[in-house]
């Protein structure tokens, strides 16, 4: 059940990936920080649930692993959005991809009861799938400039974090109060970083981090993208309540998915707005991403015969 929901939040991830893409093609968002901020204070809106499902209480140390999941992900989006506008997302997003389901495996087997548990078939379609998302992600004529790769291992190593003490918060508690806590310590994190990083502030409060032209359209967009983006990060926090400690690496890893319909959204984006999006490949080149789909594609079986 786990995979299946992973795979509909990479999916949903790729939707807002493009949507994200556009937005700073275009430079409708002017300052990443604003946009970082933006995400985690929207996620704020959990408290509306909390109408409807309560505010339940777990106790102050499983509020405190939730709150510091929700601050994680917030201030591993810094890095992330930074990078992305200041050495473009070829770069930085199949980084990033690559480095998050290693640094899970790694925090996994530190600090998750059985979280070093995985049979050897378990190895094997966690590389499939790692390996397949790197080679269909990755583009060998873009170099990878050292900055580029220290923003790319800093937001990484916080969006494991992120996931791994998610996890830990789940163990404590039901989803609904896990993903409350979380979501709440996030925007007030967002809201703290806005008010105090001057540059955040001019652009989020003084309507900066979008251009003039266009203004109503950029602020649809936006929240376009930010509301399937967070149907896809409920998904994914649900595929990690649901999966075995040892397996959230495997949230990550299924990525490859989101890689996949990239290029499938590119190759269409590419013609319909070739100003923004770029998609040129060559023959070898499609045969290597078909390639890299078909590797996620059996690891994907693998996984779904011995979870």
């Amino acid at each position: 059940m786990w995979i299946i929901i992973a795979i509909l939040a990479h999916s949903l991830f790729a939707l807002s990936a493009v949507g994200d893409k556009l937005l700073f093609s275009s430079s409708t968002m002017k300052n990443p920080g604003s946009y970082a901020a933006l995400v985690g204070l929207l996620g704020g809106l959990v408290v509306v649930g909390g109408v409807l499902f309560g505010f339940p209480w777990p106790g102050m140390r499983a509020v405190s692993f939730a709150a510091v999941a929700g601050i994680l992900f917030v201030a591993a989006l810094f890095p992330y959005f930074s990078g992305i506008k200041k050495f473009e997302a070829t770069r930085i997003v199949p980084a990033t991809g690559a480095f998050v389901p290693l640094f899970s495996l790694l925090f996994t087997a530190l600090f998750l009861p059985d979280g070093a548990s995985l049979s050897i078939w378990n190895i094997v379609a966690f590389l499939l799938m790692l390996v397949g998302g790197i080679t269909l992600s990755w583009d060998t004529n873009i170099k990878m400039p050292i900055a580029a790769l220290y923003y790319s291992i800093i937001a990484a190593m916080l969006f494991a974090g992120f996931f791994v003490v998610s996890k830990a918060a789940f163990l404590q508690q039901e989803f609904w109060s896990g993903l409350l806590w979380s979501r709440l310590a996030g925007a007030i994190f967002a809201l703290t970083a806005a008010v105090v990083l001057p540059s955040v502030r001019k652009a989020l409060f003084s309507g900066d981090k979008v251009s003039s032209g266009g203004k109503y359209k950029a602020v649809v967009l936006v929240i376009l993208v930010q509301a399937i983006g967070a149907v896809g990060g409920l998904c994914e926090s649900w595929a990690v309540f649901l999966a075995p400690s040892a397996f959230v690496p495997f949230v990550n890893a299924i990525q490859g998915v989101q890689y996949a319909m990239l290029v499938m959204f590119g190759i269409v984006l590419s013609r319909m707005l070739p100003r923004l999006w770029k998609e040129r490949m060559s023959g070898t080149v499609l045969q290597i991403k078909l390639a890299s789909i078909g590797a996620i594609i059996v690891g994907l079986f693998i996984l779904s015969l011995h979870a």
